[in-house]
Order: structure tokens, then C-alpha cells, then sequence
């Protein structure tokens, strides 16, 4: 996620809403951009607002989920096309029951609070490792510490 202004994630001491809009842009491992989305105005910068990365169907390919705090919940695959939508905020994201893919643990306002998983969900080899790889059961452990809330999608 990137806008033209120096800093984008917000802070108590420097809050400020961007002069540009906010711009996702996925690319692949040889940094090649694989889709741009100009996400438009009122979305606020920062890892508190911005997306996160989870593998709903356990295809070993990270859905990208606009639903942390102020987001959309919508989900987006990896060619930026909208596939479905989590109706809430994202809590956490990770390996959560015993179902294939990784699910997001939802909430809304009103204080409802449930788990979001793709029923059609198959776990590829490549995932089945990283579940298994030791960073990922570690970052299962910090998920609680708020900006570690997306270091689970990087494995």
C-alpha cells in the first residue's frame, strides 16, 4: 500500500489524512507488478486501515482481505478481482480450526463476532507447509500485539 505523501501509517502525534489517494499494488516474488487498485479518497493510510494477506482457500496464493478496522471486508485474489466479502473488521487471520485454508476471525460494532472460512477450501502441499513452518507457528503466538496482526500472509 503507498499514497504520495512521506508517511502513511498514522499515529496519535501525526494523524493526517492524505492529500492523494491510496494505491494497492501487488507484486509477485521477481517484483514484477501483477495489478495496481487505486483504492480512492476517505481511506485512510496505514497498516491499521490497509489489507491482509490470508490463504482463505489453501491454494498456497494469499487473498488479500480489506478488512482490517476501517475496511470493506472485501476480498480480493490475486489478480485484484473482488471474490467475495467478510461483512465485518478483521481481528486475526490465521490457521484457526481444523478446516482447510486459514480463516479470519470477524467482528462489527454491535459487538458480533464470528469466524469467516471458504467452505470449498483445499489445502495445497505448499500450504500445509507453511502451516507447519515454525515462523508461522511462532506468529500464530503475537497476533494479540495489533501490528503483528499481518506478519502471518509473509511465510
Amino acid at each position: 500500500m503507498h499514497c504520495p505523501d512521506a508517511e502513511v501509517d498514522p499515529y496519535v502525534e501525526m494523524f493526517f489524512f492524505p492529500k492523494g489517494t491510496l494505491k494497492l499494488t501487488l507484486f509477485n516474488k521477481e517484483g514484477k507488478i501483477l495489478w495496481r487498485r487505486d483504492l480512492g479518497r476517505g481511506v485512510v493510510p496505514g497498516i491499521w486501515f490497509g489489507t491482509l494477506p490470508v490463504d482463505l482457500n489453501g491454494d498456497g496464493i494469499h487473498e488479500l482481505v480489506r478488512g482490517l478496522a476501517q475496511g470493506n471486508g472485501e476480498i480480493l485474489d490475486n489478480k485484484g478481482r473482488i471474490i467475495g466479502n467478510i461483512t465485518g473488521s478483521a481481528a486475526v487471520a490465521s490457521k484457526l480450526l481444523d478446516h482447510p485454508g486459514e480463516q479470519i476471525l470477524c467482528y462489527r460494532s454491535d459487538g458480533t463476532v464470528w469466524i469467516w472460512a471458504d467452505r470449498k477450501a483445499e489445502d495445497s502441499q505448499e500450504a500445509l507447509k507453511r502451516y507447519s513452518h515454525p515462523f508461522y507457528k511462532a506468529n500464530q503466538k503475537l497476533t494479540a500485539t495489533g501490528y503483528n496482526i499481518v506478519n502471518l500472509g509473509g511465510v
